[in-house]
Parts: C-alpha cells; sequence; structure tokens
C-alpha cells in the first residue's frame, strides 16, 4: 500500500512539474531577443489535473532590452504547429479578444495573484505596451491560451499558460 502511495505521489509531482514554468529558459525566444539577463520575479502554479491549469510567470528584463524589441521591425512570436497565434501587438487591448482576456485574468487562487492580474488589466488599457498570444481551438472559444504582456514602463514581461 505505501508503494502506491509513494507511487502516486511521483507521478503527481511529475505531472505537476510538467505544467510549470512555461518559459523558464524560452523567454528570449518569446521575445525575439537574445539574453541572458531577464530573470524570473514571481511564478505561480495551480495544478487542476488532465492537462487544465494555471501559470502566472513574471520577469525582470533591463532598459536595454525592452529598447532593443521596440526597436525591431518585425514583433513575431515563435512559430508553433499546434497553435494559433497572435504576434506582437501594441496596447490597448483589442475588444474582439475579449474571450481570451477573460481566459487569462479573471483567475483568483491568492491575494498576490489578484493583485498582479488586476495590475495585468490596467497595463493592457495603457497604450504603448505590447501583448501576444498563442490560443486554441478557437479565438472566440478557446480551451487553451498562452498569453505575454511586456510592460515597456517598468521593464517587465508577464506570461500565463491558461488551460480549461
Amino acid at each position: 500500500m505505501k508503494k502506491i502511495l509513494f507511487l502516486g505521489i511521483i507521478i503527481l509531482g511529475l505531472l505537476f512539474r510538467c505544467q510549470r514554468a512555461i518559459l523558464r529558459g524560452d523567454i528570449h525566444k518569446v521575445i525575439g531577443i537574445n539574453s541572458s539577463k531577464i530573470s524570473l520575479e514571481e511564478s505561480y502554479d495551480v495544478f487542476a489535473g488532465f492537462g487544465e491549469g494555471y501559470t502566472f510567470e513574471k520577469y525582470k528584463l533591463s532598459k536595454d532590452e525592452v529598447q532593443k524589441f521596440i526597436r525591431k521591425q518585425q514583433k513575431l512570436l515563435p512559430n508553433n504547429a499546434k497553435w494559433k497565434q497572435l504576434n506582437w501587438t501594441l496596447t490597448p487591448i483589442d475588444t474582439s479578444y475579449s474571450e481570451i482576456e477573460v481566459m487569462v485574468l479573471n483567475f483568483t487562487s491568492s491575494k498576490n495573484l489578484s493583485r498582479e492580474l488586476e495590475k495585468m488589466s490596467m497595463i493592457l488599457k495603457q497604450p504603448g505596451n505590447y501583448y501576444s498570444f498563442y490560443y486554441w481551438p478557437d479565438i472566440n472559444d478557446p480551451r487553451k491560451v498562452q498569453f505575454f504582456l511586456l510592460d515597456v514602463h517598468e521593464n517587465r514581461i508577464y506570461a500565463i499558460d491558461a488551460r480549461y
């Protein structure tokens, strides 16, 4: 019985680990800048099982990295054959993406996370920042979203992986 319980805990741990850290090691690819100066500031992860869950990550960038991104002619997300995508776009967020916005910003698990999501909501309404996302299967009825928000004033990038 103890072996079965131990095995179950190991399997859950592996599943939980697979869901974590949507960007760690890949953040530079998402913004298209080669840099080792990007650091993870906060991370929240809620595993719901069966491929569902919610991950929030906040990274700090240098001012130089943000300026390099802003100066890029083409601001493209890396292609992903399994997902549809919207490349980097200036804020404020387009109202036609309301289903995406609801999916990534209407999640509550802690006061700290709620504050971060409220902050993101305000950043999305301010002109001059950038957002992009991957989604599946449909923009009007998403089940999976990886959402990215670059705050050019605070030099931060937010990443959310929401799967329902």
